[in-house]
């Protein structure tokens, strides 16, 4: 079985359509109210609690627990081997290595809340983010100068396609978790304590209003980072990620179209990648 893995900073997304959030901390085997507990190598983890991880390198996170809930909620329980390919940041494509090291071969054994699995992964490989959504695009878009703007929870990744060909690509080290911490800040001095882990749904569920100020701050911040680099007048722009969801209202005003799956065409277009290159 092929299995994409998007690792996000703020949530963990699969190519069979699993989603959740990123973050979890350790300790919590008593269980009272029903948490998902994980546990691997001796340590217990509480999923879904905690704070969310603010190193950039994906490969220096503590991240297995997040990984091994991603295959337990995607791979069916009598599946033992995989093949899994992750997304990386397009200018930290050098991580590669250091996954590869880490879990190319390896057989993982642990348990989620109570039921026990074991893995192997079998073949590994890494892609672009932004990169891979472009195999989800059809063939007459793909043939078009087009931007590929993929917001995330910690980097921005942006891939320029001229005649179906890359030809620049890079990321923007800031993303929808720094958007919150603004909100965060401001909501806060009103005599809150709130995070940025709740307050995306803290405005789904209109408790915090008036983010506008904020979200067209960020996109102006981001069009610009882009612009020093390229002239994106040339280009369709095309948004992708989570962070593009929480701010499609605002995306009209700069031509762009959003994706049709957006939380997941990355790792749609992973899983696409894989098979065109491990078919056998």
């Amino acid at each position: 079985m092929i299995l994409a893995i998007d690792l996000g900073s703020y949530n963990i997304k699969t190519s069979e359509g699993k989603m959740f959030i990123s973050t979890f901390q350790r300790g919590g085997s008593l269980n009272p109210f029903g948490e998902t507990i994980l546990k691997y190598n001796g340590q217990e983890y509480t999923m879904f609690k905690g704070s969310f991880d603010n190193e950039y390198d994906k490969s220096a996170k503590d991240y297995i627990p997040n990984l091994l809930l991603a295959i337990y909620k995607s791979v069916p329980k009598n599946t033992t081997n995989i093949d899994l390919v992750l997304g990386v940041p397009v200018d930290n494509i050098e991580i590669t290595k250091n996954f590869k090291e880490q879990l190319l071969g390896k057989t993982f054994r642990w348990s989620v809340n109570g039921k026990e699995r074991v893995i192997t992964i079998n073949r590994f490989a890494t892609v672009g983010e932004g990169i891979s959504s472009f195999y989800t695009l059809n063939k007459e878009t793909r043939k078009k100068p087009i931007i590929i703007i993929d917001i995330g929870g910690r980097t921005v990744n942006v891939i320029v396609f001229q005649k179906g060909r890359m030809i620049d690509k890079f990321t923007i080290p800031k993303g929808c978790i720094d958007l919150y911490d603004n909100i965060a800040t401001r909501v806060n001095t009103k005599g809150k304590r709130y995070k940025a882990e709740q307050i995306y749904d803290l405005i789904e569920r209109e408790i915090i209003t008036n983010t506008e100020k904020e979200e067209k701050e960020f996109i102006r911040y981001i069009m610009n980072e882009i612009s020093r680099k390229v002239d994106i007048d040339l280009y369709e722009p095309w948004f992708t990620g989570g962070g593009s969801l929480a701010l499609e209202r605002h995306l009209e005003d700069l031509g762009g179209k959003l994706m049709n799956d957006p939380l997941y065409s990355n790792v749609q277009g992973n899983k696409i990648i894989a098979k065109l290159q491990w078919r056998d």
